[in-house]
């Protein structure tokens, strides 16, 4: 569910349904839909809202959904998926400007070859249309990759931070560093594939 909220002269007035009534539909699919993420989309009056989504089956997929000021939505009923594939994809995070939305989660596609989580993201268009086929991949480096972040560069494109265990450490424990990686308005990532260390200090 959702609700849209002002905040004026120190007073919230709630503009999707009244308190009472609970807010507006978004998704009933079947089973589970949680870790939902939101923000302004194609204007401050329009969003974009992701979640993590078990309708399919017991492994969690994303969808989002893109909703205009009156909270009618612009996409299917109960949203569309950022990728299609049998394998878990979780907790999702949503960043947009005027032209492009950036959906990012954690992905377990490469559990065969690696059982670490990679991540990857999808790019939305102002119709709400995937732009990068099944998504990109932003880093699928040894081990794990996790607690990604996200920023639109003001230009169409998009930074990803997150952290990262590919490096081990003598004592051979798993050691967190930070990455990042950027992706023009053209779809090109910017830096190395798997992304530019940030830190590795100890």
């Amino acid at each position: 569910y959702g609700q849209r909220i002002r905040f004026e002269n120190n007073t919230i007035t709630t503009l999707w349904s009244t308190p009472e009534d609970g807010g507006i539909l978004i998704c009933d699919a079947l089973e589970t839909q949680n870790k939902p993420r939101v923000h302004h989309f194609g204007g401050e009056s329009n969003v974009i809202i992701t979640w993590q989504d078990k309708r399919n089956t017991n492994l969690n997929d994303i969808y989002y959904q893109i909703l205009n000021e009156n909270g009618e939505s612009a996409l299917e009923p109960n949203g569309r998926s950022v990728c299609l594939g049998e394998w878990e994809k979780i907790n999702p995070r949503v960043k947009a400007d005027n032209t492009a939305a950036f959906i990012v989660w954690e992905d377990k596609r490469n559990e065969s070859l690696n059982p670490n989580i990679d991540i990857y993201a999808q790019k939305i268009d102002i119709n709400g249309n995937n732009q990068w086929d099944n998504g990109l991949s932003i880093s699928s480096g040894e081990e794990h990759q996790y607690g990604v972040r996200l920023s639109t560069d003001g230009n169409g494109g998009v930074y990803f931070v997150w952290e990262d265990n590919r490096n081990i450490d003598d004592s051979d424990t798993l050691k967190s560093d930070i990455f990042l990686q950027h992706v023009n308005s053209e779809d090109e990532i910017s830096f190395d594939v798997n992304g530019y260390l940030i830190t590795d200090a100890l």
